[in-house]
């Protein structure tokens, strides 16, 4: 009773911290100003931001699917959407977006706890791709966060080999965790021997999926977010706006602190894209509806397709004699 008091607890914590730096940010950007920024949007950036929704939910569906392959090598394509979908709902509540992992639920229960290792895999890898891309964006254009070439390449180039060290060390002890008394500890704990388990399905090939289609993904997300600077009238070059972007994410996967990233991704994209010529105000509105069209509206699409799917479940349930 004592743990769920303090999970609750730590929920309010963080949605309290969210909203009050969204506000923070609110009124330092200046609401009048984010509201007039709205009223001169450009809508063709926001359509070509919006035709690029399906792309984006392909290299997740395709990431997903390398992760899901090892644990159900006959997945389907409505078995491996539903729960992208619904991950995407349940990561727009939760801090980091950590909560996508709550889509295991809706896959077939044999194989749930080996897909939690493939899929908690996948997200590390996805993490390490945006932010060695976030830290190459940085050495490329260090005025992004107003450093100089010297130390954006000296401390970029030293998280890179830091983040490569730490990969390097989890696989080798995962490699070997029974071995290991920490390993078999763990072991010990009421499902985890099945997320070993589905961990060492992974071959370095479904590794490198991971790697390739984040940074698919990734590419895609910052073109989004460059045309919606730009709906917001920013006059920003696609190379500086990927390059921005690019930055922007990185920081914001460093700080997985708000529910959903809101506020933290707001103010990394206010910081970073004043760089590059953009004002406050359409820094703040071209983040936030990012979120809104990548997270929300396919969330949304994802409990309304699910809802459907029980519903017919119900429904077969019922005609049968």
């Amino acid at each position: 009773m004592a743990e769920s008091s303090r999970a609750r607890w730590l929920k309010r914590l963080k949605l309290a911290f969210t909203i009050i730096v969204f506000a923070v940010l609110v009124v330092s950007v200046d609401p009048v100003a984010i509201a007039a920024t709205w009223r001169r949007t450009d809508p063709r950036w926001i359509s070509l931001a919006l035709v690029l929704i399906p792309p984006n939910l392909f290299c997740q569906y395709r990431r997903i699917v390398a992760a899901l392959a090892p644990v159900y090598p006959a997945i389907s394509f409505r078995a491996a959407i539903r729960p992208l979908l619904a991950g995407l709902a349940m990561g727009a509540v939760t801090p980091g977006r950590v909560g996508e992992l709550g889509q295991v639920m809706l896959l077939p229960s044999g194989g749930r706890t080996k897909a939690i290792g493939t899929l908690t895999v996948m997200r590390a890898y996805g993490f390490l791709s945006v932010v060695a891309l976030g830290l190459a964006a940085w050495m490329a254009n260090p005025a992004l966060l107003r450093t100089d070439s010297r130390t954006a390449v000296c401390y970029g180039s030293a998280v890179l080999l830091v983040l490569a060290a730490l990969t390097g060390v989890a696989e080798w002890y995962f490699r070997r965790e029974e071995h290991f008394a920490t390993g078999r500890l763990i072991r010990k704990i009421r499902g985890a021997e099945g997320v070993f388990a589905g961990v060492k399905t992974l071959s370095g090939k479904d590794r490198v999926r991971f790697c390739g289609w984040s940074l698919a993904l990734s590419f895609v997300y910052l073109t989004q977010l460059t045309f919606l600077m730009r709906a917001f009238g920013a006059a920003v070059p696609l190379w500086d706006g990927l390059l921005a972007g690019a930055v922007t994410t990185g920081i914001v996967a460093l700080l997985p602190v708000a529910v959903g990233n809101v506020g933290v991704r707001e103010t990394a994209a206010v910081v970073v894209w004043k760089q590059v010529g953009t004002n406050a105000a359409a820094a703040f509105n071209g983040a936030f509806l990012l979120f809104l069209i990548n997270v929300v509206l396919p969330g949304l699409a994802g409990i309304v397709w699910n809802w459907w799917e029980s519903f017919r479940g119900e429904g077969s349930a019922r005609r049968r004699p």
